[in-house]
């Protein structure tokens, strides 16, 4: 009931709605792209919920601007701002609140694994309450969905896609389960850098498990892939335009959710 009284909400073109938004994974996530003020603009209707806990604003909302403040060591442009340029422009009732977890280097299957929902998930269990108190913060507000770039340093230790695949789904399955309101919330994806699927250590595994999980899990999408040549030089990270162009085109993919 709960749910159908806030589809219902959603629907209506005249009711502004609130929405949270969780930005997870490593570095592509966090972003590596140089800012470039002219390109990367804000707006009032996109806020978010303070992530690095060395910061004064960490759990307080405010105006968003990039660098997202992700609890990562080096933070500066990735795809949660264009995603929330976009979804206000296709959305002009709504206000996002993005929740920036991402952390460079970091493991959904192999060990520490801080991405599981089980044992020393440390990053999914950071995620999940800040998630909540978000929510918490701002009365009103829904769960809408998580943005999800990682799988390189997975690729790196040789995972393989049936593993990915299982670890990933039971993920998507948590976090709808132990975030409020998230039970029909969305799943966004972005792929890897084509270079770095297309050298190896595992790759493309991940890649065709990421494909796999868009295929099967109900409300999961995968951002359309962007060409080669848009990393910042080291085949693993992407360019400003290019995470823009990947932020864009997850909010085109969750578009026919509400």
């Amino acid at each position: 009931m709960r749910y159908a009284a806030i589809a219902s909400m959603m629907r209506s073109a005249a009711a502004s709605v609130t929405e949270v938004v969780l930005l997870a994974g490593q570095s592509n996530m966090s972003g590596r792209g140089v800012y470039d003020a002219a390109i990367d603009t804000t707006s009032p209707r996109i806020k978010q919920f303070g992530g690095k806990p060395a910061l004064a604003n960490y759990r307080t909302t405010f105006q968003a601007s990039d660098p997202l403040t992700h609890n990562d060591t080096d933070t500066q442009v990735g795809p949660g701002m264009s995603f929330a340029r976009r979804r206000i422009a296709l959305r002009p009732n709504r206000t996002v609140i993005l929740v920036p977890c991402a952390v460079g280097g970091t493991y959904l299957v192999a060990s520490p694994a801080q991405w599981s929902p089980y044992g020393a998930g440390a990053l999914f269990n950071q995620a999940v309450s800040q998630a909540k108190l978000a929510l918490a913060a701002n009365p009103g507000a829904v769960f809408s969905g998580v943005l999800w770039l990682q799988g390189e340093f997975d690729a790196f230790a040789g995972v393989s896609q049936s593993a990915y695949v299982a670890a990933c789904t039971d993920m998507i399955a948590a976090f709808r389960s132990q975030i409020a309101g998230a039970s029909e919330s969305w799943f966004a994806m972005g792929r890897m850098v084509p270079e770095f699927i297309a050298g190896g250590a595992n790759a493309v595994a991940i890649n065709a498990a990421h494909t796999q999980i868009a295929a099967s899990v109900a409300k999961t999408v995968i951002a359309d892939s962007v060409a080669v040549g848009n990393s910042i030089g080291d085949n693993l990270h992407y360019n400003a335009a290019a995470v823009r162009a990947i932020g864009a085109s997850m909010a085109d993919a969750v578009q026919t959710f509400v």
